[in-house]
């Protein structure tokens, strides 16, 4: 399992492409799309991130800096194309880093285990065109006990910000291959 933030109240965020659970920080330090890269020297080691796989074939991946300020590289894979970008490059990613952080907590568990929906309370709509999106990243309890979690859904905040944060990454340059 990632070791998920270096210091007690540091936040890391990662959403990534594929499901690797149990992957050492030695295996994320390669190319996010599998084949070796050189992330290692381009980003200090452990590293953490965000990762997220469409159904429609698109993948994302967030690989963040450790240390207290939310610095990115974001590695965009869709039809065939790639988008690589960093926070340092692209104010669209650096706001897609900070509205990741704004997202409202999970509770797992079984309908019947959570507590009573608040009154007003809209259930997002299901967008009709939409990629269902796979994401897996670290969470934290309370206490900042921390768990590897898997999502998988076509809305709600979580797969609504993959999606927001796929178009803020193509706006940041122009697409490789």
């Amino acid at each position: 399992m990632l070791n998920p933030a270096p210091s007690r109240g540091v936040a890391m965020i990662m959403v990534g492409l594929g499901m690797l659970a149990g992957q050492s920080s030695c295996a994320a330090a390669q190319d996010p799309l599998g084949s070796p890269g050189d992330l290692s020297r381009e980003w200090p080691s452990p590293i953490y991130g965000v990762r997220a796989e469409g159904s429609q074939g698109t993948r994302l991946e967030i690989i963040m800096e450790p240390g207290l300020e939310p610095r990115a590289r974001a590695v965009l894979v869709q039809g065939g194309s790639q988008w690589v970008t960093t926070t340092d490059e692209c104010e669209h990613l650096a706001s897609a880093i900070d509205a990741f952080r704004r997202l409202p907590p999970i509770k797992p568990g079984p309908r019947v285990l959570q507590p009573p929906m608040p009154e007003g309370v809209v259930v997002p709509p299901r967008k009709a065109d939409g990629e269902s999106w796979t994401i897996q990243a670290p969470a934290y309890a309370p206490d900042w006990s921390s768990t590897e979690i898997v999502m998988r859904g076509l809305s709600g905040p979580y797969p609504f910000w993959v999606d927001d944060t796929v178009e803020a990454v193509k706006r940041c340059g122009s697409p490789t291959g």
